[in-house]
């Protein structure tokens, strides 16, 4: 019997795969830094992917026998995300005294706001359904038209401050390492509630699109940045 795999389920793999990769090279570069050895760092990688394979590629296996392919690519991003958050927390408290103190105030506002909107605003009950179809970039491509992409936009829209207000806390944070990342994650940490409290669908275009808007925000930015402290610059002078 030949089983038949799906373009979604073609898609979903794609994504555990590089969000696998992304793992391994995030480790390789923790050990890298440690290593004191240059000259066995080839070796290290291959023993590393070698080790890093035989673990997350049978704990893949063994999730999806559970479940679907979906479920497995959520929580790997809701690892991620618990990391990615909880290595920025870290750093921030370790550089608490250079942080602006008036900006990170104004941030932690904007995340109380937007964990109200995304969350707490939101009584009706929905199916815990992980959306992976991309339902309306499709449309949007199938009718020529933008009008299909009003929420994919309004989601952007709403995590543009998540990387234009975040480099005001300190001059070295206004990096895309930075705030791809820091969006990622924390639309996945807000889609995961939402999917478990039954207030709203995992849905990854939603993801992709909060993603797109911190990064929309950190050019803003570099923008902002590159004519009002340029002027600011040559006043001084």
């Amino acid at each position: 019997m030949r089983m038949v795999v799906s373009q979604t389920e073609i898609v979903r793999y794609i994504l555990i795969g590089i969000f696998l990769l992304i793992g391994y090279f995030c480790l390789l570069f923790l050990v890298f830094k440690r290593a004191e050895n240059q000259s066995s760092k080839f070796l290290l990688a291959v023993v590393l992917f070698v080790l890093y394979a035989l673990i997350s590629v049978p704990l893949v296996y063994i999730i999806n026998q559970m479940g679907d392919t979906s479920m497995v690519l959520l929580m790997l991003l809701l690892l991620m995300s618990c990391v990615v958050i909880f290595i920025m927390f870290i750093a921030l408290v370790k550089n608490f005294r250079y942080i602006n103190k008036r900006m990170l105030i104004i941030y932690i506002l904007y995340l109380l706001v937007l964990f109200y909107v995304t969350l707490f605003s939101r009584p009706e009950e929905h199916s815990r359904e992980i959306l992976i179809n991309f339902a309306q970039l499709r449309e949007a491509l199938k009718t020529n038209s933008l009008a299909p992409l009003q929420h994919f936009f309004l989601n952007a829209v709403m995590f543009v401050p998540v990387g234009a207000l975040f480099p005001f806390l300190d001059d070295d944070l206004d990096s895309f390492l930075y705030i791809a990342p820091l969006g990622l994650m924390l639309s996945t940490l807000i889609e995961s509630i939402q999917l478990f409290l039954h207030i709203g669908q995992c849905d990854l275009e939603d993801i992709t699109a909060n993603a797109l808007g911190a990064v929309v925000g950190l050019v803003l930015f570099k923008i902002y940045k590159l004519v009002f402290m340029r002027d600011q610059d040559e006043d001084y002078e």
